[in-house]
C-alpha cells in the first residue's frame, strides 16, 4: 500500500481542501478520483479492501453502513 501522507502538513492540507466541502461533493470527488485511478491503471481493489478491514471494526451501525454506502459506489 503506498504512503499517502507525509505528515501532519499533508493532513492540514487536506482537511482545508475538503473540510467545507458536503457530503455530495466529497462523494463527486471520491468517483471522479477513483475513475482516474481505474483509467490510469492505479486503482488498488486489494488495497481498498485492506483498508475496510482496517477501519470497519472501529466503527459503530450506522458509520459501517455509510462506508459500505461510499464502498460500493467506488468499487
Amino acid at each position: 500500500m503506498e504512503k499517502y501522507f507525509e505528515g501532519i502538513d499533508d493532513i492540514d492540507e487536506l482537511i482545508g481542501e475538503y473540510g467545507s466541502k458536503s457530503d455530495d461533493e466529497l462523494m463527486q470527488e471520491l468517483i471522479e478520483v477513483t475513475s482516474q485511478q481505474k483509467l490510469d491503471g492505479t486503482f488498488s481493489e486489494s488495497d481498498v479492501e485492506m483498508m475496510e478491514n482496517l477501519i470497519m471494526p472501529m466503527l459503530d451501525e450506522a458509520q459501517a453502513a455509510r462506508l459500505t454506502q461510499i464502498l460500493e459506489a467506488i468499487k
